[in-house]
């Protein structure tokens, strides 16, 4: 009598025909996707190659994207940094505190002393780094964001300079409404070192139009503080009616 066939044994071979079986149906698959991709490059190259050219642009601009906000990311952090100088406006600096921040800050402020404002001819300057956007410049190392241009004349009086701010305030210049003026602190470290008789001691990213910033100090008497940039870069007090010209602050 012939022994039962054992149903063990059949099921390797079962195992290796459907093995078998999904393999080749794999490999057909691809053969004809292969095929299909051919086919559509003979028979329409030009819709293939926009479509690739379609995808390529989509992707870069993806990638683009990706790296704009993070540069946008990193402006906004930037712009909620420490600041390094004293932003709120003083109605009563004095000569010495003004003698007290070049030294502090190694500004570099005129060839010989004028208006009880000590020279500090052999310095470097503040450090600054800028970068360029639009139409305001921003300062790495200090912390500001400056108004790349500024007023297109001086402004006479502290209600023009008003005025100005609260128009920039209103048109949200690059998208910010809290600009200002800057104190003594902050123009003084906008002057170089490096400029000559003639032309303005700061860096040219700048509009060269503005050969003094008017500042949001006062001093004791009354008087404003405010910065000029050419030939003798120099702080000094005027008439609280001659304001210069403004560049605003943030």
């Amino acid at each position: 009598m012939q022994p039962a066939p054992d149903p063990n044994e059949t099921e390797p071979k079962k195992e290796l025909s459907n093995n078998k079986c999904m393999t080749m149906c794999a490999t057909k698959k691809q053969d004809m996707k292969n095929t299909t991709i051919t086919q559509i490059i003979k028979d329409h190259p030009l819709t293939f190659w926009v479509s690739l050219l379609a995808t390529i642009i989509t992707v870069g601009l993806f990638i683009g994207s990706f790296f704009f906000n993070s540069g946008a990311q990193k402006i906004i952090n930037f712009s909620s940094s420490e600041p390094v100088f004293r932003s709120k406006p003083k109605n009563d600096l004095t000569e010495k505190e003004v003698n007290e921040s070049v030294k502090k800050f190694d500004f570099f402020v005129s060839k010989t002393k004028q208006n009880n404002i000590e020279a500090n001819p052999e310095s470097q300057g503040f450090t600054n780094r800028y970068i360029a956007q639009n139409s305001i410049i921003l300062d790495t190392n200090s912390g500001l964001m400056w108004q790349r241009d500024g007023s297109e004349m001086p402004l006479g009086t502290l209600e023009m300079v008003n005025k100005y701010i609260e128009n920039l305030n209103t048109i949200k210049l690059e998208g910010y409404s809290d600009w200002r003026l800057p104190t003594v602190e902050e123009a003084l470290s906008l002057i170089e070192p490096n400029g000559t008789d003639g032309q303005l001691y700061i860096d040219p990213i700048f509009n060269t139009q503005q050969w003094a910033i008017a500042t949001s100090d006062k001093h004791p008497n009354g008087g404003i503080w405010q910065v000029f940039l050419i030939n003798n870069p120099k702080c000094i007090i005027t008439n609280s009616t001659d304001y210069e010209w403004v560049r605003a602050v943030r």
